[in-house]
């Protein structure tokens, strides 16, 4: 029981209201209160026919997610494998210098690494050799 005090003078106060009193009631339920009606419990049957209906959803949805998937990925692969457009430069490579400089000294407005992808791109992903011909991509102008 919780008692209500004067925060100044420790005395307590006299009209604080009382709590409703609390009565125990055996079985959880008063005996007057109407019992709840029986549930009625599915049959074994129902519970497989869920089960079919859950998991055919459940693999509709897989199947959807998946080609969801597949159409994203090939269309980053299409867009990666398109090769850039060149601009009508040439450079002819010397040696010990790597597309790393290229992409340096022709694109320094660019990201290095797209400069990089493109120049490989445009010219066959192969290492460089020394005399070989480079053609430069257009976004190097």
């Amino acid at each position: 029981m919780a008692a209500v005090i004067e925060l100044h003078t420790g005395e307590r106060v006299a009209d604080a209201p009382r709590r409703p009193q609390l009565r125990l009631v055996q079985g959880g339920r008063s005996a007057t209160a109407p019992r709840p009606a029986p549930v009625a419990h599915p049959s074994a049957r129902t519970f497989l026919i869920r089960r079919i209906a859950v998991l055919v959803v459940a693999a509709v949805l897989v199947v959807l997610v998946a080609q969801v998937l597949a159409g994203a990925g090939r269309a980053v692969a299409g867009a990666l494998d398109t090769a850039p457009a060149a601009s009508g430069q040439v450079h002819v490579v010397e040696a010990g210098e790597t597309a790393w400089e290229l992409a340096e000294r022709y694109a320094p407005q660019l990201d290095r690494r797209v400069a990089v992808d493109e120049l490989l791109a445009l010219n066959g992903h192969a290492p460089l050799q020394a005399g070989q011909e480079l053609r430069l991509p257009a976004s190097f102008d």
